[in-house]
């Protein structure tokens, strides 16, 4: 279960330097977004960016998207407290990732070329039948997550 599939919030977009933030912030302590890891993980920003506009997606669905590519036992549950965040997010079951821009992602953010998943271990790639079968999963559950605007609540 990839933990914070969104980098806190990086890859949807949040990208302040650790000392941005107010004093007393936890995201101060953060190593991704301090010094020269910033600046590397800022240049990865920009490479989802571009594959993202390609397939007409947020980054953060672009992200997302891949994840849900990559095996039967990925399953990325980013957090939000937004319901247009929580929109967006599912918005990435419905991205189609072209052989092309999955390669580029994958070479990305291969462990040799980023220092930020070093540690990152490699996975299989998941079929189109469990594709299909994890979007039944999510899309099953989304009703009960977020009810249809029709009924009243707020948005």
């Amino acid at each position: 279960m990839p933990y914070s599939p969104l980098g806190r919030g990086f890859l949807a977009g949040l990208t302040k330097r650790a000392d941005e933030f107010p004093p007393g912030d936890f995201r101060r302590s953060q190593p991704r977004i301090t010094g020269e890891n910033f600046d590397a993980n800022l240049r990865l920003l920009t490479g989802l960016e571009g594959v993202a506009v390609r397939v007409g997606a947020t980054p953060a669905q672009a992200a997302l998207a891949w994840l849900l590519r990559q095996g039967p036992d990925i399953v990325p549950i980013p957090g939000t407290t937004r319901r247009t965040r929580l929109r967006e997010n599912l918005g990435a079951l419905d991205v189609q990732l072209p052989s092309g821009e999955l390669l580029q992602l994958e070479q990305l953010f291969a462990p040799a070329a980023s220092p930020a998943s070093a540690t990152a271990r490699p996975v299989s790639r998941r079929s189109t039948a469990e594709s299909a079968e994890a979007e039944k999963f999510y899309t099953n559950r989304i009703s009960y997550i977020m009810p249809a605007p029709d009924r009243g609540r707020p948005a």
